[in-house]
């Protein structure tokens, strides 16, 4: 007696939404150019705000480690939340317009740097 292995089709496999990719590729986006522009605001001159990241930004590579890891947490928690749930989606949007905010803080701290 032979046994098959229990096989999804794509039918019946569950699907991820467009919407739910491009917060979690927005979210991941926004953290990786958080992190370059505030290491360039620090090699400027600046001090990091944020009391939990101080010593971890004084490290070549944590930063990004770290904000990959956190990424990759909340993509999973996102992609694992019920289809219909709009909690999820509406907590990782309030994220990442709140990263728009401290990317945009930065960019604006660089460039009055330089004017």
């Amino acid at each position: 007696m032979s046994y098959a292995p229990a096989t999804t089709t794509p039918s019946t496999a569950p699907m991820i939404s467009v919407r739910r990719w491009v917060l979690a590729a927005s979210l991941m986006m926004l953290n990786l150019f958080d992190v370059l522009s505030t290491k360039i605001v620090l090699s400027l001159g600046g001090v990091e705000q944020n009391p939990a990241m101080v010593k971890v930004m004084e490290h070549p590579t944590y930063p990004w480690l770290t904000k990959l890891a956190v990424c990759l947490g909340v993509a999973v928690l996102l992609f694992a939340a019920p289809k219909n749930s709009r909690i999820a989606d509406r907590a990782v949007m309030a994220v990442v317009l709140f990263y728009v905010a401290v990317v945009g803080w930065n960019v604006q701290l660089i460039v009055n740097y330089y004017v």
